[in-house]
């Protein structure tokens, strides 16, 4: 029941989308960031992040940060949250090495958005006309802005993709 309240109602769980390390930041590592997928939480990593930390080489390397976001909101809007997260986080913490980002299943997509140039395309496909011409408030319009026109983040060097419907999924044409 939890989980899909998180679906349904994800603006109750506003205040859960934010980057979590598990431990301090460490400049001469590198950063994997993992995204966790539709109706889950960063808990899902658990297993994984357990075997991985239990290897030297990867212990010694990398450290694990968390993006955790409400999944009810459209995958967009999430990347458009996890990309103020990485501004917001730059500042405390210049990266020094580039960022692993790893996406299972809807935190996939919202990976792939971080490493895509998209400028106006998007918002010419759903407004039929280029951002100057739209009139909207100005708050709604840097909203939409904000989610529909990005460019690629430098600091992201992979990302990997698991189990991420990159092109689609049947599951979003079923009624709920």
């Amino acid at each position: 029941k939890f989980e899909l309240t998180r679906l349904l109602r994800p603006e109750k769980y506003a205040e859960t989308a934010r980057i979590a390390r598990l431990q301090p930041y460490d400049p001469n590592k590198f950063v994997a960031l993992v995204v966790h997928g539709l109706m889950d939480t960063p808990a899902t990593w658990t297993p994984m992040l357990n075997t991985l930390r239990g290897d030297e080489e990867i212990r010694r390397n990398y450290q694990f940060w968390f993006f955790s976001y409400p999944s009810g909101y459209p995958y967009p809007y999430s990347a458009m949250i996890l990309r103020r997260e990485l501004d917001a986080i730059e500042k405390k913490f210049p990266l020094h090495k580039p960022m692993v980002v790893i996406g299972h299943s809807m935190g996939g997509c919202i990976s792939r958005l971080m490493i895509t140039d998209v400028d106006e395309r998007l918002w010419t496909q759903l407004f039929r006309k280029p951002v100057k011409d739209v009139n909207l408030k100005p708050e709604t319009k840097e909203l939409f802005v904000e989610t529909l026109v990005f460019r690629h983040r430098p600091e992201i060097g992979r990302v990997i993709f698991i189990s991420a419907p990159l092109r689609g999924s049947e599951m979003a044409t079923q009624r709920l």
